[in-house]
């Protein structure tokens, strides 16, 4: 993405949420274009500019840099793909073949993702297969599998930007904003 297609993305922000741009001169915008930029830089215009018309529609406010980072992520790529009912449905067949079939055929764990594993690990397969409570352990393996997926939301949004905020933080103490 170009400085002048986040310079178009802050008039067009300017455009529908004025107030947020009251006194400001239009080299206040351009000096703001620059940091913008510097957040937005690495994002594909021709999908970012969906994301920003699909925020302006839905949104009162003007939407923050996060906002935007956060939508632009969620349309690029889901998290995680595979729903949390389709993992727990590959551990109950696994359960359902038993404990012997899991010793003598360790492959059958490959269809589970590694976070599935993990929490299977956590419960304990002996647990899983012989539980006389199966709701409870399903309810926990739908708790952790959601914490798994907001760490892993927030991991994909934030992970691309934490290598450059100290960058960012020399360019705003230059006086380059």
């Amino acid at each position: 993405m170009t400085i002048e297609d986040t310079i178009k993305i802050l008039e067009l922000l300017r455009e529908f949420y004025p107030k947020g741009f009251e006194g400001k001169t239009t080299q206040d915008v351009l000096k703001s274009a620059t940091l913008w930029h510097s957040f937005l830089k690495d994002h594909n215009p021709k999908i970012l500019f969906p994301v920003i018309h699909s925020l302006i529609a839905t949104s009162k406010w003007q939407p923050t840099i996060a906002e935007i980072n956060e939508a632009y992520a969620n349309a690029v790529a889901p998290v995680l793909k595979t729903s949390v009912d389709d993992e727990w449905g590959k551990v109950m067949e696994i359960v359902q073949k038993g404990m012997y079939a899991q010793r003598e055929n360790p492959q059958m764990f490959d269809v589970l993702k590694e976070e599935t594993r993990e929490i299977c690990r956590t419960i304990g397969w002996w647990e899983l297969c012989t539980t006389q409570h199966p709701d409870t352990l399903r309810k926990f393996f739908y708790e952790r599998y959601g914490r798994i997926q907001e760490k892993a939301k927030v991991s994909a949004i934030t992970e691309k930007y934490t290598i450059r905020i100290d960058s960012e933080i020399a360019l705003i103490e230059e006086g380059y904003t």
